[in-house]
């Protein structure tokens, strides 16, 4: 509890952001209603990949298998690409689905190419910063003796609430 409480306060104020990001945003996400539905599922598979990887990193160094330094090295880059894998592999089925959910709902979708265009390079947007983030949280949670599913995972859930927003408004401006 004394561990947790500290942080989730301020990981509060970094989801209001999120929200703030996609309400200057509004009025695309009402008139293309695919992009609304993408919203959540973008969010959820970000936080998933994101949760995995931080797991990973934390588990790694306490087995001993990661050494924490300044940079990542040795198999660390094997779970940053595998990271990268799964958004490849979930991002353009995530938009399918939902191009698919607005078809059957009866509203906008900008198409199927597009969707999955979005999804993607935002996805992969994200889990570049992602990366970057459960590796810092990983090893400060290790350095400081902080349980790292306490630490790393809310982390890096808060910071994809905004990242990921911020990476999907600025792909749907290039890409619509």
């Amino acid at each position: 509890m004394q561990e947790v409480l500290p942080l989730l306060i301020p990981l509060c104020v970094l989801g209001a952001f999120a929200g703030i990001a996609y309400s200057a945003s509004l009025d695309r996400f009402v008139s293309v209603g695919a992009l609304l539905i993408l919203i959540p599922p973008f969010a959820g598979i970000c936080g998933s990949i994101g949760g995995i990887l931080c797991s990973r990193l934390g588990t790694g160094m306490h087995l001993g298998v990661i050494t924490p330094a300044i940079a990542p090295q040795g198999s660390v880059t094997v779970h940053f690409a595998q990271a990268y894998l799964f958004t490849l592999i979930l991002m353009p089925l995530m938009a399918a689905l939902a191009h698919l959910a607005a078809i059957v709902l009866g509203v906008s979708s900008p198409g199927l190419l597009a969707m999955v265009t979005i999804a993607t390079a935002a996805g992969l947007g994200v889990i570049t910063m992602v990366n970057g983030i459960a590796y810092l949280t990983a090893t400060l949670s290790f350095r400081y003796g902080f349980d790292p599913d306490n630490f790393g995972i809310p982390v890096i859930t808060s910071a994809i609430d905004l990242l990921g927003a911020v990476a999907l408004i600025t792909v749907i401006e290039i890409v619509l």
